[in-house]
């Protein structure tokens, strides 16, 4: 969720075949989305706030609507209840819940189709979190609005904006990566900069801070060779160049892979990854993707959110997610997991909580949850990404 956006990778990274033009997924507190190959984007689960970007809103949906009004749609992310995309030219359009302005529409109304951010130029990259979003621009300079009230517009002040708003002292930034109440950057070659809530020692600087926070942007410390970022409910994970993920801030689910249940204000390893070539992070678990196609994840399991086929407890550890191949793109939320596999006819699974309809799979309310990745209906997304079934050229 609050999910990942991709730096520039080095060449051999991005020659890899499960990195070829893989559309994106993303995941939110209770819904997920798709780009699709022609640059709309799909979205289903939770629209109470009218989250999903279609104008027939409902409380929740069970399978994929398309969000209108979108066109060229290069990149998507969703947060609590509201979600954002870069379009054409660069431009970030935004809808659902904006209680805080976090869908930087100008006022507080929330809107059920998007609205075009306004006061910022092209933006490369853009992140959703509890009730803030942020923008990578052209120019290196990262951009946030909404909620503020714990520093994490990094302003240097605790306020909320409904309009963007330039973060201090960072510039050089590639990629940006959103909390609940905390953002972070990848700036320069590799190095991360953080601001906001640091009560779990989510900005990775060595310590932990009272609320409010932290309002102005640190380094993290021992990372300078990060090449994709996300970042959970408390906590923050980097992969980095040699292909393994650190991660940092708290831990009490485990959501940290170092095998102990504890916060660390410093980044940790995670344990057993030295081939990966992505990463999600959800409020509470972090996931993944490695060269091959497969998956794993680690961190809060009660509903099964970690998908190998358990639930209930919570795994300090990576464990392979089952019953998927030919991964090529992933997705967390709060409590539910999502990737894009090359299985036929239907190439998007997701597991965990579904109550709202976040797993897509036509079902919704009671207490539904799977701990074992399931289709998603309305297919063949082989169709919808582009590709014939089977296929990802």
């Amino acid at each position: 969720m609050r999910a990942l956006i991709l730096a520039l990778l080095p060449l051999g990274l991005l020659a890899h075949p499960n990195l070829a033009p893989a559309q994106e997924l993303a995941a939110g507190g209770g819904h997920t989305c798709a780009t699709l190959a022609d640059g709309s984007v799909m979205c289903w689960g939770w629209d109470e706030q009218g989250q999903l970007g279609d104008s027939a809103q409902n409380y929740s949906r069970p399978n994929p609507a398309l969000a209108d009004g979108l066109a060229g749609a290069v990149a998507v992310d969703a947060g609590y209840q509201h979600t954002c995309a870069v379009a054409a030219a660069g431009v970030v359009n935004c809808w659902g819940y904006n209680r805080w302005g976090q869908i930087g529409g100008g006022n507080g109304n929330g809107a059920i189709t998007g609205v075009t951010v306004i006061g910022i130029g092209p933006a490369t990259a853009v992140g959703t979190g509890g009730n803030h979003s942020c923008a990578v621009l052209a120019d290196g300079s990262v951009w946030c609005w909404g909620h503020g009230y714990h520093g994490q517009l990094g302003t240097g002040t605790f306020i909320e904006s409904n309009v963007a708003l330039q973060v201090a002292g960072v510039s050089g930034a590639s990629a940006i990566a959103l909390g609940d109440y905390h953002a972070c950057a990848i700036v320069g070659s590799g190095r991360v900069k953080c601001w906001g809530r640091n009560l779990d020692g989510q900005l990775g600087d060595g310590g932990s801070d009272p609320d409010p926070g932290v309002a102005t942007a640190v380094d993290v410390l021992g990372i300078d060779d990060a090449i994709a970022i996300s970042a959970g409910s408390s906590h923050t994970c980097v992969l980095r160049s040699d292909q393994t993920v650190a991660c940092w801030g708290g831990g009490a689910r485990g959501a940290l892979g170092n095998g102990v249940a504890e916060n660390s204000p410093v980044p940790v390893s995670v344990a057993g990854i030295d081939d990966a070539i992505d990463l999600v992070a959800g409020d509470l678990h972090t996931c993944a993707l490695h060269e091959g196609g497969t998956m794993s994840c680690w961190g809060y399991n009660y509903f099964g959110t970690v998908g190998d086929g358990s639930n209930r407890n919570d795994r300090l550890l990576p464990q392979a997610v089952v019953g998927l191949s030919g991964v090529s793109a992933i997705a967390a939320g709060a409590e539910h997991t999502c990737a894009r596999t090359s299985q036929s006819p239907i190439n998007v699974m997701c597991w965990g909580h579904g109550t709202f309809g976040q797993l897509g799979d036509g079902r919704i309310g009671g207490a539904h949850e799977t701990p074992s990745p399931v289709f998603v209906s309305g297919g063949p997304f082989d169709v919808v990404f582009g590709g014939s079934p089977g296929s990802f050229e």
